[in-house]
C-alpha cells in the first residue's frame, strides 16, 4: 500500500494546498476533491485526480485552459507541500514527484474562440469607464490597447517602454521568454505613470511587488459581469484584440506577429471566425 503525504493532519493538509499563491480556484477544487475522498495525498490519489480533471473536461465541455489550470495548479500545490515538509520520507516525496511527471495534459485541437467570449469595442469603452479604481480600469485599457497576456504586462517594466514620436513601444517577454514590441498611446502612458509614478513596475501592486494574477483575474471577472453582464477573463482582452485587428482588415501575419504566436496557423485557428453575422448579411 502507498504511504501517504500528510502533514500533521487532514485540515492542516487542505489548510496547506489552498494557502499557496496562485491557481486559487484550481487548489480548491483539488482540496475539496481531498475531502471527499477522506484521504491525504497518494500516488493513486493524484491519478485518480488527474482522470476525474479529464472526464468533466469533456463531460462539461470545458476549455482547454480550465484543464490544464486543473492539472498546473495541482502540481503547484503538491511540489509546495514537498518543499516546505522535511519531515516526509524520501520514498513518499520521489513516489509523489514521479507521478506528477507522469501526469500530462491531453493536447486538444485548437478552436475558433467564440464570440461570446470576446468583448465588443463598445463593451471595453464601458468597462473602462465605469470601472471606479482608476488603476484596474487603465490595466484593462493597456491590456486590450496592447494584446498583451495578463503576465506580461504585470511584469513590465518602465524602462522598456520608449517615446517614438506620438506613440510608446513597450518591450515585454512571452512565452519561451522571447520578446516582442506592443505599442501604447501618449495618453494611456501619462494616465499610468500619473496614477502609479514611474518605479520599477509599470502596474505594481499597492505594496510596489508584483500585481497579484490572481487578484486583477478575480477583479476584472467581477467587474465585466456587474458592468457588461458577461463574465469574462483578463485574457479575453487580448482575444478581442486579435478579433477587432483582423476584422479590420489587418494582414494575419501581422496580427501573429503582433501577438507573439509561434506561427500564423495558431493565430488563424484562434481567430478566423468563420460563421456570417447580421451585420455581414444584412
Amino acid at each position: 500500500m502507498t504511504k501517504a503525504l500528510t502533514i500533521a493532519s487532514r485540515d492542516k493538509l487542505l489548510q496547506a494546498i489552498t494557502a499557496g499563491e496562485g491557481y486559487p480556484r484550481d487548489r480548491r477544487a483539488l482540496a475539496d476533491f481531498l475531502r471527499e475522498r477522506g484521504g491525504g495525498i497518494t500516488e493513486e490519489t493524484l491519478k485518480d485526480y488527474a482522470q476525474a480533471v479529464a472526464a468533466e473536461a469533456v463531460e462539461k465541455a470545458r476549455g482547454a485552459s480550465w484543464e490544464t489550470n486543473r492539472i498546473a495548479g495541482m502540481k503547484k500545490a503538491v511540489k509546495e507541500l514537498l518543499a516546505h515538509a522535511p519531515e516526509i520520507s524520501a520514498a513518499v516525496r520521489d513516489g509523489v514527484l514521479r507521478t506528477l511527471g507522469e501526469i500530462k495534459i491531453p493536447k486538444r485541437e485548437r478552436t475558433e474562440i467564440p464570440r461570446e467570449k470576446l468583448f465588443t469595442r463598445e463593451e471595453i469603452d464601458r468597462l473602462i469607464a465605469e470601472i471606479p479604481d482608476r488603476r484596474l480600469s487603465l490595466l484593462v485599457a493597456a491590456l486590450y490597447q496592447t494584446g498583451c497576456r495578463e503576465s506580461e504586462l504585470l511584469q513590465a517594466r518602465s524602462r522598456a517602454l520608449r517615446e517614438e514620436g506620438d506613440h510608446y513601444t513597450l518591450t515585454v517577454r512571452g512565452k519561451g521568454n522571447k520578446e516582442r514590441k506592443v505599442f501604447m498611446s501618449s495618453a494611456l502612458v501619462a494616465e499610468i505613470r500619473e496614477m502609479f509614478g514611474v518605479g520599477t513596475l509599470l502596474f505594481p501592486g499597492r505594496d510596489g511587488k508584483v500585481w497579484s494574477a490572481s487578484s486583477v483575474s478575480h477583479r476584472i471577472r467581477r467587474a465585466s459581469k456587474h458592468y457588461i453582464g458577461k463574465t469574462l477573463s483578463p485574457h479575453a482582452f487580448r482575444h478581442s484584440k486579435a478579433t477587432h485587428l483582423i476584422e479590420a482588415g489587418r494582414a494575419l501575419n501581422a496580427v501573429s506577429r503582433f501577438l507573439g504566436h509561434s506561427s500564423v496557423d495558431v493565430t488563424a485557428k484562434f481567430y478566423l471566425h468563420n460563421q456570417l453575422q447580421a451585420d455581414d448579411v444584412l
